[in-house]
């Protein structure tokens, strides 16, 4: 394992950020439950979001949501993918992406 240069910016990774003040997106996935043929949750920047299932899963369907930030200097938007059973079900973008 290698350890961050002190000196510079360390994302929740543990990567240094290129220079120029680009800071890389935030990337965290989460586990949701489908209800009513769709899933919720909070996405930075935008705030929480319901987003319809184009698939009809039964409910209570377990499935994984990542959440992306896009920008150079500070989240400007977020993309959103949802995936169950293994496939990706759904992406959408919020914002400036």
């Amino acid at each position: 394992m290698r350890l961050p240069v002190q000196s510079l910016p360390v994302d929740h990774t543990g990567h240094t950020p290129a220079m120029g003040g680009v800071t890389p997106s935030l990337k965290e996935c989460l586990t949701v439950t489908v209800q009513n043929g769709q899933v919720c949750l909070d996405i930075p920047v935008v705030g929480k979001h319901c987003i319809s299932l184009p698939v009809p899963l039964p409910e209570g369907t377990s499935a994984q949501a990542c959440i992306e930030t896009c920008g150079s200097l500070f989240p400007t938007g977020a993309c959103v993918t949802v995936s169950a059973l293994g496939h990706q079900i759904v992406k959408e973008c919020f914002g400036l992406c």
